[in-house]
């Protein structure tokens, strides 16, 4: 059983013809996937301001070059994509503690916020319509 996850793990992922699921994944990847590791980050130490792009870097690396072996690399990039800006959102809130100016953290963390709905909104208007020329 064990194996047979594995397995399905490292499959591409891009869900051309369903949107749905394609965003229930990238949804999956910005939260399970980098919402935890932008949290061990900032509990390291690293600063704030980097910890969304070195959790996509390292995730990239890691997984979708040294594992899946970039199998597909448009979806390798735009699974990366949505782990970064999950561990952005969730890392973000950490540059304001203490919380001293509330409206900047909440600018910050809206801005985040909209770039990852756009990004969701491209993926499945591409789906909506069939397309299949490129990432995201």
């Amino acid at each position: 059983m064990i194996r047979a996850i594995w397995a399905y793990l490292r499959q591409p992922d891009a869900y051309p013809d369903d949107w749905y699921r394609w965003m229930g994944g990238q949804a999956g990847h910005a939260a399970i996937i980098g919402g935890p590791l932008a949290l061990i980050g900032v509990a390291a130490g690293i600063w704030v301001g980097i910890v969304g792009t070195l959790v996509g870097l390292a995730y990239w690396l890691g997984w979708e070059v040294l594992i899946q072996r970039g199998a597909d690399w448009r979806d390798s990039l735009d699974d990366a994509t949505h782990v970064t800006l999950g561990a952005s959102i969730t890392s973000l809130p950490f540059a304001f503690v203490p919380p001293a100016d509330h409206k900047a953290a909440a600018a910050a963390m809206g801005a985040v916020w909209l770039i990852w709905l756009a990004v969701l909104a491209s993926g499945i208007r591409k789906r909506l319509k069939g397309d299949d020329d490129g990432p995201i």
